[in-house]
């Protein structure tokens, strides 16, 4: 989902799943195999959009400075297995986002009116 000239892997919509927030909200999910720090730069530029941001990776085990990282940032951590019952398990929660621009939601509400069809793009 393209997002101020950068894209955001997953965009979750109205969904509780990776925060507790109990209104709709628009999370970002930007998912790393191996480079978080570099996930979580990417995340950090999402919140001009989003309401919150999270990077999500594979199963691993955390280090300390890794968890650090993210309870310092606005920037929530989710793991995930997919064998597992539950295959998502938040590891630092995502904080709401205090950057959000007018502009950019607006821009990126317009990205999915094209996604669902909703807009005619003139070439």
């Amino acid at each position: 989902m393209a997002c101020l000239f950068r894209s955001i892997d997953i965009l979750v919509l109205n969904n509780n799943t990776f925060s507790s927030v109990h209104h709709p909200a628009s999370i970002a999910l930007e998912l790393k195999l191996h480079d978080w720090r570099k996930g979580l730069r990417q995340a950090n530029h999402h919140l001009f959009a989003v309401d919150y941001s999270c990077v999500c990776i594979p199963r691993r085990t955390i280090t300390e400075y890794m968890l650090t990282s993210f309870e310092s940032s606005p920037i929530g951590l989710v793991m995930f297995t997919p064998e597992d019952k539950q295959p998502f398990v938040v590891v630092s929660e995502a904080k709401p986002s205090d950057e959000k621009w007018p502009v950019a939601v607006k821009w990126l509400e317009q990205t999915i009116d094209v996604w669902e069809g909703g807009v005619t793009v003139e070439p």
